[in-house]
């Protein structure tokens, strides 16, 4: 599964979480916050996740886009078959 989420139209963490939930194909009980976004980052099979525009995002979100690029590259440590790449 290919994932792509252009960082530049986000300008709140709940659109970043609906923006992910979409492109993710993320379960109907997808929390939409970090513990959530770990959970379905971690128990997903194979996946390439391309964040693109993270600076616009961070000028958007502030310390919480840094979270959010912190969450998907723990969840690539903790899970082999997950690809980050943030741009």
């Amino acid at each position: 599964m290919d994932i792509y989420i252009n960082g530049s139209g986000i300008k709140t963490a709940e659109e970043f979480h609906k923006v992910f939930a979409k492109a993710a194909h993320a379960p109907s009980y997808y929390g939409g916050n970090l513990d959530a976004l770990y959970d379905v980052l971690t128990e997903m099979r194979s996946a390439k996740i391309k964040l693109t525009h993270v600076r616009e995002m961070k000028e958007s979100l502030g310390d919480h886009a840094d979270r959010i690029i912190e969450t998907l590259r723990d969840a690539a440590e903790e899970n082999r078959g997950l690809n980050v790449v943030i741009k």
